[in-house]
């Protein structure tokens, strides 16, 4: 993938955000290039509660010493349409987006460190909540009118979260899925979506599943 030089810097935000479980920390690391958009897909016309998702999830980490460490995770709606509240054991609750997007139910974060929103799929299972990657082909989305660029992140940003990585009791499951991996210092490909005078379908139109997914088990 061809990119450019630009190094994107930590940009302020004016409005506080709430900072989300970041799944797609952990996501991302599993391909190739991170996909951003300028402006929220998610609002209150496309926003869904679907039923059958609330509820209490685990998800099990095996650590270094083959010891495992699991975490429970408490999966609520809040009086808001499309508004997922999602409180791990031992933190803070934390928000994301829920919204339906040509046959995609999407959620939703804004990324504070990088300024954009990303989103992953979300499949509800008989076992519990399957959560994919979202990416966008980027020619389909030059061929329907919409701004693309491509720049680098700083690899310090991401990095590369190890499948296996040991799970700090004092970190939690947060704080182990952004810590990142030292000596970490490439710069990662990312693919930013001028969406900001553009319809979700129309953006969602080059929106593409990834191959690996992230699973809670219902308890």
């Amino acid at each position: 993938m061809k990119v450019s030089s630009t190094i994107i810097a930590k940009k302020s935000v004016l409005v506080k955000s709430v900072k989300v479980v970041a799944l797609a920390a952990l996501l991302s690391s599993t391909v190739a290039c991170s996909n951003y958009t300028i402006a929220p897909v998610c609002n209150q016309d496309n926003a869904v509660s679907p039923p059958g998702l609330t509820g209490t999830y685990t998800l099990s980490l095996q650590n270094e010493d083959f010891s495992t460490t699991t975490q429970e995770f408490d999966v609520r709606y809040s009086n808001v349409k499309g508004q997922l509240l999602l409180k791990e054991e031992g933190k803070a609750v934390t928000t994301s987006s829920l919204c339906s997007i040509n046959g995609y139910i999407v959620q939703e974060s804004f990324d504070d460190e990088i300024g954009y929103y990303s989103q992953e799929r979300l499949m509800i299972t008989g076992m519990g909540l399957s959560f994919s990657p979202i990416f966008f082909d980027r020619n389909e989305l030059v061929a329907a009118g919409v701004p693309v660029e491509v720049v680098e992140l700083p690899g310090k940003i991401y990095g590369m979260l190890a499948l296996g990585l040991d799970v700090a009791k004092k970190e939690g499951f947060v704080g182990a899925m952004s810590k990142m991996i030292s000596g970490t210092t490439d710069p990662i490909p990312a693919l930013i979506v001028d969406n900001s005078n553009q319809t979700s379908s129309v953006v969602f139109g080059a929106a593409k599943t990834g191959p690996v997914s992230l699973n809670l088990l219902r308890k």
